[in-house]
């Protein structure tokens, strides 16, 4: 396997309606997926199902523990596997042997990161050929109780153990900008990003802050699978074609992550 494929959540459920897929481009990402023959491991976002869920139940700031923390614990996790449900269905109809990897199930934390994962169903569905699919999802947390592991942080842990080489990240915007360019009409589009020009992007860069941590959340778990030899790419999911060619080993759009040696 030489790909994993995210799936923004931003760009697949607009945060702007909660609870609403857009199915249109889910389709359309996953016929992609399915011309370029690649096999990938698909994450995916919680968009507005995950952070409306998160809102709705009081975990603005990522965990939750408490007398009502079973109750909130059920009803995001049941948000998100909706959103899943979708993507799921773009994937199959694409023709894409794909299975859901609830992290609930899989994933453990201890204040916010990733200190034990089973890793054997995914690798079994690997090796299967076939493609799993992971996402955004609240887990249990060791200190915690319960915290949302986003699908930025799942990405990183799992593609150095899956020999991954390149990461495709499917924004709402085509790469990553110094400030949001849906505001900010001073906005730069970096298209090679390293430790050096990660000092150009403020806090929350080119998406709104959110409970896993906006842009620069993604940025700081991309730039240490750089570190380990896992490029990634930042693409507009709106771009027809752009994931293809991504899944072709293009670089010419988006923000290109390159690894660090």
């Amino acid at each position: 396997m030489k790909y994993a494929v995210k799936l923004g959540g931003s760009a697949i459920a607009p945060k702007d309606i909660a609870y609403i897929a857009r199915e249109d481009v889910i389709a359309r990402l996953a016929q992609e997926l399915a011309r370029s023959g690649e096999q990938c491991l698909v994450v995916h976002g919680g968009g507005s199902f995950g952070h409306a869920a998160a809102t709705e139940h009081g975990m603005i700031s990522g965990a939750l523990d408490g007398p009502k923390a079973r109750e909130a614990f059920s009803n995001i996790h049941r948000a998100m596997e909706r959103l899943n449900a979708a993507v799921m269905d773009g994937l199959l109809n694409a023709g894409i042997p794909a299975v859901a990897v609830p992290p609930a199930a899989v994933c453990t934390l201890e204040n916010g990161r990733i200190v034990a994962f089973d890793e054997e169903p995914v690798r079994f569905l690997v090796e299967g050929g076939m493609t799993p699919v992971l996402f955004g999802d609240v887990v249990q947390d060791r200190a915690q109780g319960f915290a949302i592991v986003s699908g930025d942080q799942l990405l990183a842990y799992l593609a150095p153990n899956l020999g991954i080489g390149r990461a495709v990240l499917c924004s709402d915007v085509d790469g990553v900008y110094t400030t949001d360019p849906r505001t900010d009409p001073g906005a730069r589009r970096i298209d090679i990003l390293t430790p050096e020009t990660l000092a150009l992007v403020e806090a929350g860069g080119s998406a709104a802050s959110d409970v896993t941590g906006g842009m620069r959340g993604k940025l700081d778990e991309l730039l240490p699978l750089a570190r380990v030899g896992v490029e990634s790419l930042v693409i507009d999911a709106n771009t027809p074609g752009a994931l293809e060619r991504a899944l072709g080993g293009s670089t010419d759009e988006g923000t290109f992550i390159p690894v660090i040696t």
